[in-house]
């Protein structure tokens, strides 16, 4: 059950003492990383092989993140995600899925 803010009752809601978007689904950190590396591969019509061969790692990292195998994997990891998305982190973690994270259990 959602309780509204009563500074603002259209765009907020709090949730388990978390303020959060009305309408926003909150997800793991795992399943929003999983998400967005899924996301961009399909934007850039790439598949796990050709982003581990652009991001200069082995494709089996990315698919054990993928595959929830690994549920934590290093900033360093993701950053060469990045760079074989030709993205920065910022742009990685800039979007929708990052916004109502809850923790991973």
């Amino acid at each position: 059950m959602c309780e509204t803010s009563r500074t603002n009752k259209n765009l907020f809601c709090y949730t388990d003492s978390k303020l959060m978007r009305k309408g926003a689904i909150k997800t793991s950190f795992t399943d929003a990383m999983i998400k967005r590396i899924l996301e961009l591969c399909n934007e850039k019509g790439m598949n796990i092989n050709q982003l581990g061969t652009q991001a200069g790692i082995n494709p089996s990292t990315i698919r054990s993140i993928v595959k929830k195998r690994c549920e934590s994997p290093k900033a360093e990891t993701v950053h060469y995600i990045c760079i074989g998305f030709g993205i920065t982190l910022k742009e990685f973690y800039d979007s929708e899925l990052f916004e109502n994270i809850i923790d991973n259990d």
